[in-house]
């Protein structure tokens, strides 16, 4: 699996260079856009304990591993609308995957990318399966705690004007983030 080199004009003003922790953790490094270019091309150097942390950003590993660099999968590369808006900063993202410094760029092992591509490929090679998914958003909107809406006000259009507006800004962000909204509907569900 080779990160792709092609490179978008960052049109933006600081990319992030994401990856998944061993925990699931998302952990990023910014890059500013005027060493975008060079960094896409050589990578960005990193230290192997990045994947490794805990839950409490604190090394798991103390043994010693030879640094990495992470190269950017291009096809990522989105822009991050929700990020910056308060200093008028534009900020993209794209996910990277871990190499060994000093080689022929092999792969880091235990980078998460790298290791759900190898169990995808063999998945697909060995049983002839292939991986479809998708996801769903779900999140809740309170007050100080308090659902916005519940009870009787659940999925009505009277509750939704209420809060239309809002629904309508978070629906126009997520687009520009890649997300098309299907519905919008307000639940009664409990804010946790």
């Amino acid at each position: 699996m080779a990160a792709s080199q092609t490179h978008h004009n960052p049109d933006c003003d600081f990319i992030r260079f994401t990856w998944c922790d061993t925990m699931g953790i998302a952990r990023a490094k910014i890059v500013p856009a005027f060493s975008y270019v060079n960094v896409v091309k050589a990578g960005i150097g990193m230290q192997s304990s990045s994947c490794l942390f805990g839950t409490e950003s604190k090394d798991t590993v103390k043994q010693q591993e030879p640094d990495y660099f992470a190269l950017p999968y291009m096809d990522s590369w989105h822009l991050c609308p929700w990020s910056g808006t308060s200093s008028n900063t534009k900020v993209a993202q794209v996910f990277v995957q871990l190499h060994q410094k000093d080689t022929d760029s092999t792969p880091c092992e235990f980078d998460t990318r790298y290791i759900c591509w190898k169990l995808l490929n063999r998945m697909k090679k060995e049983l002839g399966f292939q991986l479809y998914s998708s996801f769903e958003y779900e999140f809740a909107v309170s007050k100080e705690g308090v659902p916005i809406t519940g009870g009787d006000k659940a999925y009505s259009p009277l509750a939704m004007h209420k809060f239309e507006s809002f629904q309508f800004e978070v629906t126009k962000r997520l687009k520009t983030a890649g997300v098309l909204v299907e519905s919008i509907g307000l639940s009664s569900e409990k804010a946790s």
